[in-house]
This record gives C-alpha cells, structure tokens and sequence, in this order.
C-alpha cells in the first residue's frame, strides 16, 4: 500500500483534530484523532471480531438491546445489525462528523437508518450517567484503550466510577466488552473489582491488506 495520504475532510476544536483521510492508490480510508490513526477500514476484521465478542456472549436468543460507546467508521455497528435477534443498537458518538463521513463517503448510511439504530451525538459516560436503561451487551470502543488515550475527554469512560455504573446498566445475563490495543494489568484489577467474571480476549486476524493485526478485548460480566 502506498504511504500517501490524502486529507478528505477535518474538523478541529480546542481538544481534538479529527480527520478523514483518504489513502491514495487503493480505497481505504483512515479516522484520526490528534494524528493518531484510530480506525480505518483495513481494519475492520478487527471492529467485526469486537462486535462478534459481545454477539457470542449475549446470552438472550430475542429482543436484545445493546449499547455502543463510539461508532468507529460503522463496521461494529453493522455485525451487531446481522444479528438474528437484535431488537435495539443504541450509539453514542462525541462527534457529529463521524456519521455524516460514513454516509458521504463510505456510501455506509444503511447502518445508521436501520429502524433498530438508535444514534446519539453525545458523551458517552453522561449518557450512561443521565440514562438508567439496561442493556444485553455493552461495547466500549472510544479510544485505543485505557492506558492509550487518544483524547481527554474519554479518560472518564475508563474510570472505577464509570465502570460501577456500566455495572449496573447490565442485565443479570449481560456482558460489558471495552476494545483496547493492548492488555494492561492494573486495569483487569480494576474490572476485577467491579465485576464477578472478568477476563482478556486476544485476537489476531488478517486485514485486507493480508497484514496480521492484533486486538484485546476486556470482557465482564456480573
């Protein structure tokens, strides 16, 4: 793949630059925050086997509600869609641009308009804080991990408070799954703490550029 990179679209504020960047010589696209590629749709193995995480551990066969921290460039979003007993994905996304971007230029705008799509255009923590529904699976996919902040407005999400509360928004059978990009030892204390089942998922899988890539996923349940 070639190294260059075109700039498709950016919106910039005080605590983050987001951009959308095309990658030049093939169809890829890549998501940055503050010059740190977050997502890109190479990768997507890796977002369908964190949403094939929470889908393999729901335990409920019909009506599942679940709950998305973060949309990523859709492809989570889209494998939680296929699944046969789905009644509700809500997604909260800090940033507006995000979906309008899937929609322009990944021509991905199905996702979002399913009637079982619920999005909010939000923080994700004074969501779950404002909001006492309960969900089947909750994902938490903002940033590259507890220990790898891509911005600070995310810090909270990764909180002993914040979990206490994710705790509480799960049903007796749910299961919470927060996406990092690499195991840290301190914060599976933490979910130890909180929860009475917690453990690591490591995946490897083959993107579309037939590079090996790597993922973590911290799974908890009640």
């Amino acid at each position: 793949m070639t190294d260059n990179r075109r700039v498709v679209d950016r919106v910039s504020n005080r605590s983050v630059d987001l951009v959308f960047q095309a990658v030049d010589g093939s169809e890829n696209f890549e998501l940055l925050y503050n010059g740190s590629v977050f997502r890109s749709t190479y990768d997507q193995a890796l977002s369908v086997a964190f949403a094939n995480t929470i889908l393999g551990r729901v335990k409920s066969a019909k009506a599942v509600d679940l709950l998305l921290g973060g949309l990523g460039l859709g492809d989570s979003l889209t494998q939680m869609l296929g699944f046969k007993g789905l009644r509700s994905v809500t997604v909260v996304e800090l940033d507006e641009a995000i979906p309008k971007w899937i929609r322009k230029y990944l021509n991905a705008g199905g996702s979002l308009d399913d009637e079982r799509t619920q999005m909010i255009i939000g923080n994700f923590t004074q969501f779950v804080d404002a909001t006492p529904k309960s969900y089947h699976g909750i994902g938490l996919d903002l940033d590259l991990g507890p220990t790898r902040l891509l911005r600070e407005e995310n810090r909270r999400a990764y909180s002993m408070s914040s979990l206490k509360t994710l705790a509480s928004r799960l049903r007796s059978d749910g299961v919470l799954v927060i996406r990092a990009s690499e195991a840290d030892s301190a914060y599976r204390r933490a979910l130890d703490e909180v929860f009475s089942e917690a453990g690591i998922r490591e995946v490897e899988e083959t993107n579309t550029l037939g590079d090996l890539v790597k993922g973590v996923f911290y799974v908890a349940r009640m």
